[in-house]
């Protein structure tokens, strides 16, 4: 049996319409426009929740449904762009953007500012492939008890996850023609300095590279 490595990068598709908490959200700038990768100059914005520690927060999920059962997950990173409208430690107590599976937080939040960058998330946590397949990012933000009613917005540009994971392949068997039929040989012998010997391995040419 054969491994095969395998890489993909995804943005968010979705978001979460159940675990959310936020005052309004733009009518210019839909939540949709952060379904998008991390580098992304488009954005969705919600109004912060108001009140006393009022809470504000929006997951944005990912589709790994691409990866098949029995992968072993061997990496994953993350990069995320979000933006606080405000960044004052006496106004808002958090603003953090941290990836998650379902609303379980995973690895070590970022802290947004105020301008539009992009981070790279420095600690992932571990993940499974179960994990991924309800994997997202949480845009949070958290006012201290002052200004309570005074209009902030959440910016949410989007991220990028990057996971890489191996398969299992079964060893593809050589066919050859005998007798008009297709058969398995039992060995294959090839020439060598003048003298056969049996093949122990056989490569073929992908892409410009042996595998």
């Amino acid at each position: 049996m054969a491994k095969r490595e395998v890489t993909i990068s995804v943005h968010p598709t979705s978001h979460d319409t159940v675990n959310i908490a936020y005052y309004s959200v733009s009518s210019s700038y839909p939540l949709s426009n952060g379904y998008t990768d991390s580098d992304s100059t488009t954005y969705g914005q919600v109004g912060f929740t108001r009140g006393a520690n009022a809470e504000t927060y929006v997951y944005y999920k990912f589709d790994f449904s691409s990866i098949p059962a029995g992968a072993t997950i061997k990496s994953v990173s993350a990069k995320a762009k979000g933006v606080s409208s405000v960044t004052s430690s006496s106004i808002v107590a958090t603003r953090k953007m941290q990836l998650a599976t379902g609303t379980t937080l995973k690895g070590s939040a970022l802290t947004m500012s105020a301008s539009a960058t992009e981070q790279t998330f420095t600690d992932v946590g571990t993940w499974t492939r179960e994990e991924l397949l309800d994997a997202g990012i949480r845009f949070y933000t958290k006012r201290k008890s002052s200004n309570t009613s005074t209009n902030y917005n959440l910016r949410m540009y989007g991220a990028t996850m990057t996971v890489t994971y191996e398969i299992d392949e079964p060893d593809m068997p050589v066919r050859v023609k005998q007798n008009g039929a297709w058969a398995t040989p039992s060995k294959i012998l090839v020439k060598q300095n003048g003298s056969w010997s049996e093949a122990t391995k056989i490569t073929a040419k992908d892409n410009g590279t042996w595998k």
